[in-house]
């Protein structure tokens, strides 16, 4: 399937893994937005829809390459956060997300962004909502979190009681320890009534426990055997609907593709690097 180049100046490229010769990312270019539906299960071909954002995306990056600070950065690791961008949907393309959502978000409503980082896409999410929370490990990261007005804490402890209208996991069921047992803690923490459940995953997945200082550990309870051995990007998605569904007893309401995209210059001319994301919206499941 064909990719879109952002910048006709710049070389394109992909990067295969030499170990298992898996995609890993692209270069100056983002992964297509829809996909071979029919290959799709049942649930999740029901709930797929194509959401375009390479104009966005384009805007980021020229926006992006201006600041200098992004510009000179060699090499792009969770040790730099906050110091590199990175965003799966810009404000346009969440607020495209969340108005369709049925019934809307209530005035007042509240956020949890699990696994923020510097903030970069929980900020994606502020003018939807009137307040804004965050667990993240990363003492630098909660430093900046709060700095940006994020109410960020390191564990869930300073959370007990609160219940959120949509919880975020973007891109860190792959890199936490048991994503299960978060996927449950993050069900827990939504708000009874029409709350909702929004999760990015990098598919097909390459899973490890990702700690705050850059260190990698395998998964102590790892994503199940069809979801972390599925090769393309719509057997993927569909064994991960069936996992998020069971884990969370939740039912999907949406699915998209999108670009995960990093500002992350390796060599001259390489701007930036796009990951293949999928996005799953649930929700309680119908009486």
């Amino acid at each position: 399937m064909a990719t879109a180049p952002l910048f006709a100046h710049l070389a394109t490229r992909v990067v295969h893994s030499p170990r298992t010769g898996r995609l890993l990312y692209r270069v100056n270019c983002l992964p297509p937005s829809t996909c071979d539906v029919a290959a799709l299960s049942p649930a999740a071909r029901r709930a797929f829809r194509e959401l375009d954002v390479a104009a966005a995306v384009r805007s980021f990056v020229r926006g992006s390459a201006e600041a200098r600070a992004l510009r000179d950065w060699p090499v792009f690791s969770p040790m730099y956060l906050g110091r590199v961008a990175m965003r799966v949907l810009d404000k346009d393309g969440t607020r495209v997300v969340l108005s369709e959502l049925d019934p809307r978000l209530p005035r007042g409503a509240a956020l949890l962004d699990v696994g923020a980082g510097p903030g970069d896409t929980t900020l994606q999410f502020s003018p939807h909502f009137a307040s804004l929370a965050a667990l993240e490990p990363s003492p630098p990261c909660r430093r900046l979190l709060r700095a940006r007005g994020i109410d960020a804490h390191g564990d869930a402890r300073g959370l007990a009681g609160r219940v959120f209208d949509v919880v975020s996991l973007q891109n860190v069921l792959d890199r936490c320890a048991d994503p299960r047992a978060l996927l449950e803690f993050a069900a827990a923490a939504l708000r009874d009534g029409p709350s909702r459940l929004w999760v990015a995953l990098r598919l097909p997945v390459d899973a490890y426990q990702l700690n705050w200082d850059g260190s990698v550990a395998p998964q102590v309870a790892p994503l199940p055997a069809d979801l972390a051995g599925a090769e393309t990007w719509e057997a993927s998605a569909s064994a991960a609907v069936d996992f998020l569904e069971d884990a969370t007893g939740l039912e999907l309401e949406r699915l998209s593709r999108v670009p995960y995209v990093t500002i992350a210059r390796r060599r001259p001319g390489e701007l930036l690097d796009s990951l293949d994301d999928a996005l799953f919206v649930l929700r309680r499941r119908s009486a």
